[in-house]
């Protein structure tokens, strides 16, 4: 059960690449060519943070613009073996790109089934991952600071 835990969750939050035709696809999202050596960005519209959801959209798709929305080192909580929460840190160098894409069809899933709200409460959200009978529960904290959504942090509760 942990192991399934576990591998929801690095699928769900790091999204790791690798495969060529993975990274293709990247290259067909972000419009550029799979040539790293000519990187053209992706344009954010000057009104992504007016919606936290035109914001997500934008921090799930383009990896520069995620990063430019985390101070680093980024500190998180999660479980250890024995179910106990502790702090881990990932620095920039070792963050990889995360999507927090819900597809709706995972809460009818034979295993690993969770359900995904988004919770906006004025200058403040949550993601809340919650589990359908696997002991998945995740919260994910974003907040605005100087007009601009940042991520802040993420509690794995996960058993």
């Amino acid at each position: 059960m942990k192991l399934c835990i576990l591998l929801l969750l690095s699928i769900l939050f790091f999204n790791c690449g690798g495969s060529e035709k993975k990274q293709n696809q990247t290259a067909k999202t972000r419009k550029m060519p799979v040539n790293e050596s000519v990187i053209a960005p992706t344009t954010i519209p000057d009104s992504v943070d007016a919606n936290f959801e035109t914001f997500l959209s934008y921090f799930n798709q383009d990896s520069v613009f995620q990063i430019s929305r985390i101070d680093f080192p980024f500190k998180i909580i999660e479980n250890d073996l024995d179910y106990k929460p502790v702090e881990r840190i990932i620095q920039k160098s070792e963050w990889r790109k995360i999507d927090f894409s819900y597809d709706k069809a995972s809460a009818n899933t034979e295993f690993d089934r969770y359900q995904q709200t988004n919770v906006v409460d004025g200058d403040k959200a949550v993601i809340e991952v919650r589990g359908i009978e696997n002991g998945i529960l995740v919260d994910v904290y974003f907040e605005k600071k100087n007009g601009k959504w940042m991520l802040l942090t993420w509690v794995d509760s996960s058993t």
